[in-house]
């Protein structure tokens, strides 16, 4: 596949809004693309239904935009990174159709995995790199019925 950068995000062709499956905009230290925002999400990432992969780098997503996911019900590899608050409760909960998680560096705790982590069963893989778990919460992971991959 080709990689690009992109500055914005528009969506006016259906053909790319029904068939795009993955979409991967993580951001590299050298990239001038900006942070994914909630508006990215609600304005234009859930027109594609068809996702079955996200990623993105997202300082400034909230759980207002990512209460938005929701309706992408195909999307079973998500990709958070440097997602600043995930408490006990979020969104990210309802997102029970996932089979792979990563949340990497979003300040992710044990109350984080007791509130929103163990609701999602369907999860076979999970990154939690540079957050803040304990023994408490690798104890919490552990009740996940089709966990096969911890990060």
């Amino acid at each position: 596949y080709t990689k690009i950068s992109l500055k914005s995000l528009s969506f006016s062709f259906n053909k790319l809004q029904h068939s795009l499956e993955i979409l991967n905009l993580l951001k590299s230290p050298q990239d001038s693309l900006g942070q994914a925002t909630d508006i990215l999400i609600e304005e234009s990432i859930v027109k594609l239904t068809n996702l079955t992969e996200l990623r993105l780098t997202g300082t400034e997503l909230t759980a207002t935009g990512l209460v938005h996911l929701i309706e992408l019900k195909k999307l079973r590899t998500l990709e958070l990174i440097n997602l600043v608050g995930i408490g006990k409760q979020s969104p990210l909960a309802s997102l029970t159709q996932l089979t792979s998680l990563i949340l990497r560096a979003s300040e992710v705790e044990d109350t984080s995995i007791e509130g929103i982590i163990v609701q999602l069963s369907q999860l076979t893989s999970i990154n939690l790199s540079e957050n803040f778990i304990t023994g408490d919460g690798l104890k919490l992971l552990a009740s996940l019925p089709k966990l096969t991959s911890l990060n």
